[in-house]
């Protein structure tokens, strides 16, 4: 495991749909929405932590990613996103 912030900033990285993300950094505050894998961003209490997106909010979404970290171990988060129509 990465002995600091920066070692896990820059040696984790994120596989979604068969494509692995690096770590960016963030550098807008406010941005059109986009999708740009996986980055790291801060909080109002600067704290920082990893993002992923923008997904679309109009689709429907019943996937996977996986979190893949400097020593060969990974996390698989499953996510599920239905939009309904009234």
């Amino acid at each position: 495991m990465a002995d600091n912030y920066n070692d896990i900033i820059h040696t984790t990285s994120l596989t979604y749909k068969g494509k692995t993300y690096k770590v960016e950094q963030s550098l807008l505050k406010a941005y059109m929405p986009h999708f740009k894998g996986l980055f790291v961003d801060s909080s109002a209490i600067d704290r920082s932590y990893f993002c992923f997106g923008e997904l679309d909010g109009a689709d429907n979404f019943d996937d996977d990613f996986i979190i893949n970290f400097e020593d060969g171990s990974a996390d698989t988060v499953d996510f599920s996103e239905y939009t309904r129509v009234c």
